[in-house]
């Protein structure tokens, strides 16, 4: 269920924090608003969701992003983060947290996506 989950709604609830969820569009990569990520999916184009756990999320990598909020959680902390008006959550290390408003790069890991179609149903990669 956790790492494989059937549906958005799964993908939503089994966790803490929740995975990332976005509605977007297929077009051999998934675009939404100013973010746009590779992804391997033979499927036709068309609407659909991307899905990513925050601890999935990369510091360092090719896409912008900028800290809006860091929410300390003992060991980890929670990011909030706008990347390409897209705002998603991240966990860190609580001694990686960077400074608020800070300007980054992140990732998202190929072997970590989780590709939905628009009626929320897993897809497979």
């Amino acid at each position: 269920l956790y790492r494989r989950p059937a549906t958005t709604f799964v993908a939503s609830f089994v966790g803490y924090p929740p995975m990332n969820i976005v509605a977007g569009r297929f077009d051999g990569d998934f675009r939404v608003q100013g973010l746009t990520v590779p992804v391997s999916n033979g499927h036709a184009a068309g609407p659909g969701h991307l899905g990513i756990r925050p601890e999935d999320i990369r510091l360092g990598g090719q896409h912008p992003a900028k800290l809006v909020l860091v929410e300390p959680l003992g060991k980890e902390a929670l990011l909030t983060l706008d990347v390409g008006g897209v705002g998603l959550k991240a966990t860190v290390p609580a001694e990686s947290v960077p400074a608020p408003n800070s300007q980054l790069l992140v990732d998202f890991p190929q072997d970590r996506l989780h590709l939905f179609d628009a009626q929320g149903q897993r897809l497979a990669l």
